[in-house]
């Protein structure tokens, strides 16, 4: 299980991260300017990083739809900052590398696919809320429930464990995204660095948290990539945060396996109470309990829902726009 921290711990472990700004050996081609850009991005991230290891950490709840809700809010935040570095940066389309602009559709349109997976997985837990409302409405009116709906509750418990194509063909994807993780190399371009350097994290960032929800939602921890990240030559301000955050939901997952076929909690607390209405095991709060774990999961699936959905609308919004800069290009040049 992952320890607790309380209070508040710095971002970097007592080393000053600022000092990197005059590291030559990873600053030798940035200028200054683009230089403050890059460790501003990098700090960011890092503090969002922080920020989910704080929350799932504090009360173990890094299987939770609120800390899953909260891990998409900073994939969108992560993915707004880009967009907002770019414009800082000065740096048009037109002066991409080709490859890079090549990379970022490649990438963008898997993550949309992985985006896909997972709202059809959410739908799939959307509709099961009509047998658990039922199922309360049954109890409401004898606080027992009938042969028919015990059956379809141990059924429903059952599908849970079956095979999910969409979550498989989106770990796949991610296997295929962790696989290319690596920074691109960029000679005598200062906003180009930042750039690849901002593009790797933002990368990282989101196959980590793509991967969680993954192995979440799937209930099979062996879905779970452990991201090696290098430490030399390059070093990046965020990487200390990521490290940790990993190391921690690795442990939960392990330790939730170890007590649970579920491991999104909301779904492992439904489960347990399914179980002791089934298994006629009577105690004053069963029926309560329920109703309250019913009504966390289904809220928490509407949340998540829609976290997701934005984050599948700033990806179309980012493709959009380096789409509009790219004809206008085709447009001058005619």
């Amino acid at each position: 299980m992952s320890k607790p921290h309380h209070g508040y711990y710095p971002l970097f472990s007592g080393r000053n991260p600022f000092k990197n700004l005059f590291n030559p050996k990873i600053c030798s081609v940035c200028s200054p300017e683009d230089r403050i850009l890059r460790t501003t991005f990098e700090l960011s991230l890092a503090s969002r990083l922080q920020k989910l290891n704080r929350n799932g950490s504090v009360g173990e709840d890094f299987l939770s739809f609120d800390w899953m809700i909260t891990a998409m809010e900073s994939l969108c935040e992560t993915h707004k900052a880009i967009q907002t570095l770019i414009t800082e940066l000065e740096f048009p389309v037109t002066d991409w590398d080709k490859r890079w602009v090549e990379l970022y559709f490649d990438e963008s349109v898997k993550l949309l696919d992985i985006c896909n997976g997972f709202s059809s997985e959410l739908s799939q837990l959307d509709r099961s809320r009509l047998l658990l409302k039922y199922a309360i409405c049954v109890l409401n009116k004898k606080n027992v429930l009938d042969e028919q709906t015990k059956t379809s509750l141990c059924e429903w418990k059952t599908t849970r464990q079956d095979k999910k194509k969409n979550l498989e063909t989106s770990s796949s994807i991610l296997q295929e995204l962790a696989g290319s993780l690596a920074l691109a190399k960029v000679k005598n371009s200062s906003k180009g660095d930042v750039l690849m350097r901002a593009m790797y994290g933002v990368k990282a960032h989101t196959v980590f948290i793509c991967t969680i929800f993954a192995v979440i939602l799937s209930g099979k921890p062996d879905l779970f990539l452990n991201l090696t990240l290098p430490t030399a030559p390059v070093t990046f301000l965020w990487l200390d945060a990521f490290e940790k955050l990993q190391v921690n939901v690795s442990r939960q997952i392990q330790a939730r396996c170890l007590a649970s076929s579920m491991i999104l909690k909301e779904l492992h607390l439904v489960d347990q109470s399914i179980s002791k209405l089934t298994d006629l095991i009577t105690e004053p709060n069963t029926v309560s309990d329920f109703g309250e774990n019913v009504v966390r999961f289904t809220d928490g699936v509407d949340s998540l829902s829609n976290q997701v959905g934005d984050f599948f609308g700033i990806l179309l919004a980012g493709r959009d726009a380096l789409i509009f800069s790219l004809r206008a290009l085709l447009i001058g040049k005619n």
